[in-house]
């Protein structure tokens, strides 16, 4: 890898990483309880005393952002393959994809309501509290939304049931199957740009980087 990329490939890797290190503690409400930490990156931020957390998420996301846009005048210039930015773009997306969840961890309330559907339970007039008590899928919910009814529509509820299903109700394996999902789906729009734009061409690679 050349110089000039290997550094653009470092700076998207250390924004990223910082975003995974901070953004699921950040998300973390002191009274849910996660399957399990991460590795400390679930742990719950002491409100005791100030935090440099957020000021690194910032940092983070502001990393990744400088690398995407070094990226894209990589490509503009004609420094960039497509190759380069399918490794790039592998290499950024590492920590999100074996990470914990980030700034938000509805996929818990996800699994609640998948785990409802499982046992018959109607999430649009029971809330996940009427699950067994102590059970991992609603200890796992912010206590904001254990008491709510699903605000999502059936379509949403359909999928949620059948992960829950697929996953044998893991809360991690649930997690992990909505990381696979999500890259899969990304990454097939970009795949089929890449076999109708003629090789030697930077059309596909600005593209790639765009809605990436």
């Amino acid at each position: 890898m050349r110089p000039g990329l290997a550094g653009v490939a470092f700076l998207g890797l250390a924004g990223s990483c910082l975003v995974v290190a901070t953004g699921g503690r950040l998300a973390r409400q002191p009274l849910a309880e996660p399957p399990t930490t991460w590795g400390g990156l679930l742990n719950p931020v002491s409100t005791d005393s100030m935090s440099v957390l957020p000021a690194l998420l910032i940092g983070g996301i502001a990393l990744t952002l400088a690398a995407w846009v070094r990226a894209y005048v990589l490509a503009e210039s004609h420094r960039l393959s497509a190759r380069a930015g399918l490794v790039l773009l592998a290499l950024w997306m590492a920590p999100v994809t074996f990470g914990p969840p980030i700034l938000s961890l509805d996929v818990y309330s996800y699994a609640a309501h998948g785990m409802m559907l499982a046992t018959s339970l109607d999430p649009y007039s029971t809330a996940p509290v009427a699950l067994p008590l102590g059970s991992p899928q609603i200890t796992a919910v912010d206590p904001l939304w254990r008491s709510s009814l699903a605000p999502y529509g059936p379509l949403a509820l359909a999928v949620f049931r059948a992960v829950h299903t697929l996953t044998g109700g893991s809360l991690i394996g649930r997690h992990r199957f909505r990381q696979r999902t999500t890259r899969t789906t990304g990454w097939l729009p970009r795949g089929g740009q890449s076999r109708v734009t003629p090789a030697g061409q930077t059309t596909w690679t600005v593209l790639f980087l765009l809605r990436a």
